[in-house]
């Protein structure tokens, strides 16, 4: 439990491992130690209270090191589109089109304990025409 500026309680939940309907806020570019990503803040669908975890990273530092790394970054970038529907460039300026899209995630706990995402389940919603902006982005290394 968290108290606000105003003394009202905040109430966090520490969510189990299992499979949320989710729904991405405003993401934005930081700067973690040695690490350039792209937080995406989300709601769980039907809590009204702030949960951990309640972001997930899509890591932009290791792109340019070598062809195993932007491997893993373009398969990551893959899943976060075809679960959200989102089709426009991961940009300061298209980040605002992010708001409001619907996707359903896997949160597991790791071996350190900590909850973190697993898997990010395909969008059963998405329209042939967004599946192919989609997939003309995706070349497989």
């Amino acid at each position: 439990m968290f108290v606000d500026d105003f003394g009202n309680e905040v109430w966090s939940m520490v969510l189990e491992p299992g499979v949320y309907d989710v729904t991405l806020r405003k993401p934005n570019e930081v700067y973690e130690p040695g690490f350039k990503v792209i937080r995406f803040p989300f709601t769980v669908d039907g809590l009204d209270c702030e949960t951990i975890p309640n972001y997930f990273h899509l890591d932009k530092t290791n792109i340019d090191d070598g062809p195993e790394e932007k491997a893993s970054y373009r398969i990551r970038e893959f899943l976060v589109r075809k679960c959200f529907r989102l089709t426009s460039p991961f940009k300061d300026e298209y980040f605002h089109e992010c708001i409001g899209k619907k996707g359903k995630i896997s949160i597991i706990k790791n071996r350190s304990g900590k909850f973190v995402i697993a898997y990010f389940f395909p969008n059963d919603d998405m329209t042939k025409e967004e599946q192919a902006v989609i997939e003309s982005k995706w070349r497989p290394y």
